[in-house]
């Protein structure tokens, strides 16, 4: 569940922002091959895979076939799949945006974070607005007991999305990680951190 709207939410900012579907312009099996698709992943997947067996599309349209089938192995859990159509996209176009940004989804999800990042950065440098990739990314850091740059992207993401619950709820979950690791870190030095006073 969780998986399906990371995904869903990254892929729609990522794809909104990017040109439109080469595969639209190709026949039928095209139309099954979409990253977009609500259908079952295998019935994608084999579309795609016709699709890219029948050599009938190249360039950019192979692109998205691959996109599409990744899309569709990262939602049927088959995560080492997906990382090989996403380089692969990536490289037959190393600007290819969408398949950074979902072989992101792809690194986190197989908790490879630092690849994870490196590829929502890559994202976010080409197209800085992408307050999905910034949230990915501060997930990410988070992930790895990094909360200062979670926290710097999530503040990021909410100052381009100000009514998304997802991204203060992260914020939240960043500060009270902030605040554990600051009392954990005073019992080390023999301190003892002083409770707040309760409300009366």
């Amino acid at each position: 569940m969780i998986l399906t709207r990371r995904l869903a939410l990254l892929s729609a900012a990522i794809l909104t922002l990017s040109a439109s579907s080469a595969i639209a312009q190709t026949p039928p099996v095209a139309a099954k091959c979409d990253t977009s698709s609500a259908s079952p992943p295998m019935p994608v997947v084999g579309a795609c895979d016709q699709l890219i067996n029948s050599k009938r599309v190249s360039g950019a349209a192979l692109g998205d076939a691959l996109r599409a089938r990744g899309y569709a192995y990262i939602r049927n859990k088959n995560y080492a799949f997906a990382k090989q159509d996403y380089d692969q996209a990536i490289k037959l176009n190393p600007n290819d945006i969408a398949a950074y940004g979902l072989r992101g989804v792809t690194f986190a999800t197989m908790k490879r974070y630092d690849e994870a990042i490196a590829d929502y950065t890559l994202v976010i440098q080409k197209m800085p607005a992408n307050h999905a990739a910034i949230n990915m990314r501060g997930k990410a850091y988070l992930e790895k007991g990094l909360n200062k740059p979670a926290l710097q992207d999530f503040e990021q993401a909410i100052k381009l999305q100000p009514n998304n619950s997802e991204y203060q709820m992260n914020k939240t979950r960043a500060l009270l990680r902030n605040i554990k690791d600051n009392q954990d870190e005073l019992k080390k030095h023999g301190v003892t951190p002083t409770p707040l006073p309760q409300k009366q």
